[in-house]
């Protein structure tokens, strides 16, 4: 299994649908990004008949953050499948303090809190500007292609800021 950091090649220098290049917030002593902020416009789709975006949507928002910090150091969840890798949520909670509205701008936070054992854990911020409109955690575990618990590679454990 070869998941070692590598230069991006056009395919991954693309965000995900919806979201602008990945800003770096914080790197680790290697040099390797463990927070980062993706820009993102809140669609139409994403509201409620009052234009106010749908508890359900923050989910995929933290999702296309995470994905964007994997690939921001040099990786992909696509060569995670490919090498048999998967993730997924074991656990994801959100509070949600102010309401987001069509065709707001806002940035998603994402850090790498802890990774160990079969797991990976992050912490989300959602901003309108400097305002907080919340606030999100997952844990991540990592299973193989038939689902069963297997141990996080060393290439995506270090992507983990230790301790949080």
């Amino acid at each position: 299994m070869n998941l070692d950091p590598k230069p991006n090649d056009d395919r991954d220098e693309r965000p995900q649908a919806g979201a602008a290049g990945p800003r770096v917030l914080r790197r680790d002593p290697a040099g390797l990004a463990v927070a980062i902020a993706v820009t993102l416009r809140v669609r139409y789709p994403e509201c409620d008949p009052m234009r106010v975006a749908h508890h359900g949507v923050y989910a995929s928002w933290f999702e296309i953050a995470r994905t964007e910090l994997l690939r921001a150091r040099g990786l992909s969840y696509r060569d995670c499948e490919a090498s048999g890798v998967y993730f997924v949520v074991a656990r994801l909670s959100t509070r949600f303090r102010r309401p987001a509205a069509y065709d707001d701008l806002l940035a998603v936070e994402v850090e790498a809190t802890a990774s160990a054992g079969v797991k990976i854990e992050h912490r989300y911020r959602l901003l309108r500007g400097s305002e907080l409109l919340a606030t999100g955690e997952t844990t991540l575990a990592c299973v193989d292609a038939g689902g069963r618990l297997q141990p996080v590679p060393a290439a995506l454990l270090a992507s983990a800021a230790p301790g949080g």
